[in-house]
C-alpha cells in the first residue's frame, strides 16, 4: 500500500503530460532508491548527495522557469486527478501494477525482486494509443532481456573480470542511439547484470534476470487485461444512465 500510494502521488505530480516520457524516469528513480536500501555512512552520503542535487536542480529551475505556470498550484494538480479519465486510469494501473509486482517478488522471496517491478513498469508505461501495442511490447521486453543477458554471458567469457566495469558505461552510451525498445532493453541488461554479478555470478545473474523479467511481464499483461475488463464493466454500467457509451481509452 505504501508503494502504491507513493507511486500514485508521484504520477499525479509529474505525469500531467504522460507522452513526455518523464513518468518512467520518476518511477524508475523511486524503485531504484526504495529497493536498494542503505544504512550507516552510505545513508548519510546518499542524503547529502540528494540534497546537493536538489539544490542544483532547484537553482536551474528557479532561474530558467520561475515565471512559468504561476497560476498552477499543488492543490490544482491534486484536484485535477480523476479515476474516470483516461489519464487517471493509466496512473492507477501503472502504480497498482508496479506496487503489486514488488509485493509478488517479496512474497515469493525472489532475489533482485526489483527487476520484477522494472519489467512490469516498462510494459505498463505507454499511454493512450501507444498502449494498444502492449502484447508486442511485452514480447519485445522478454526478447530484449534474453538477447541482452546471453550477450553479456558471451562477452564475460572473453573479457577479463577487471575490464567488465566498462560494460555499464559503454552500454549506457549506446542506449542513446537506437530507437527500438527491444534493442534498448538488451543494452540495459549489461549495467544490471554487472551489478548483480558480484553477488550471484554470471550464470546466476543471467538466469535470475530472465526469470524475474518473465514474471514481471506476465503480471503486467494480466494487470492490463484486468483493468480493461473493469473499464468495460464501468462503461456498460454508465451507458443506460447516460444513454451513450464512454469513448475507448485504449490504455
Amino acid at each position: 500500500m505504501v508503494n502504491f500510494l507513493l507511486i500514485t502521488v508521484i504520477l499525479i505530480l509529474v505525469a500531467d503530460e504522460p507522452l513526455m516520457g518523464n513518468p518512467g524516469l520518476y518511477v524508475f528513480g523511486y524503485l531504484f532508491v526504495s529497493q536498494t536500501p542503505v544504512n550507516g555512512e552510505a545513508l548519510a552520503s546518499r542524503c547529502a548527495l540528494a540534497l546537493l542535487l536538489w539544490l542544483a536542480c532547484s537553482t536551474v529551475l528557479l532561474h530558467k522557469h520561475h515565471g512559468k505556470f504561476q497560476n498552477v498550484r499543488l492543490y490544482d494538480m491534486l484536484a485535477a486527478f480523476s479515476v474516470s479519465s483516461a489519464k487517471g486510469l493509466w496512473q492507477i494501473r501503472l502504480s497498482a501494477g508496479v506496487a503489486m509486482a514488488l509485493l509478488i517478488g517479496e512474497l515469493a522471496g525472489l532475489p533482485r525482486g526489483v527487476w520484477v517491478g522494472y519489467a512490469c513498469m516498462s510494459v505498463l508505461l505507454p499511454f493512450g494509443e501507444a498502449g494498444t501495442s502492449l502484447p508486442m511490447r511485452a514480447l519485445q521486453r522478454i526478447g530484449g532481456v534474453v538477447v541482452g543477458s546471453l550477450l553479456y554471458a558471451g562477452f564475460s567469457l572473453v573479457v577479463p573480470a577487471g575490464s567488465r566495469i566498462l560494460f555499464g558505461p559503454i552500454a549506457g552510451i549506446c542506449m542513446g542511439f537506437p530507437s527500438k525498445y527491444m534493442v534498448n532493453n538488451a543494452l540495459n541488461c549489461f549495467g544490471a547484470l554487472l551489478l548483480a554479478e558480484s553477488v550471484y555470478g554470471v550464470s546466476g545473474s543471467v538466469t535470475l534476470r530472465i526469470y524475474d523479467n518473465m514474471i514481471g511481464v506476465l503480471f503486467a499483461v494480466c494487470c492490463t487485461v484486468l483493468f480493461s475488463l473493469l473499464e468495460r464493466h464501468a462503461s456498460s454500467d454508465e451507458a443506460p444512465a447516460t444513454n451513450r457509451t464512454k469513448p475507448s481509452t485504449n490504455i
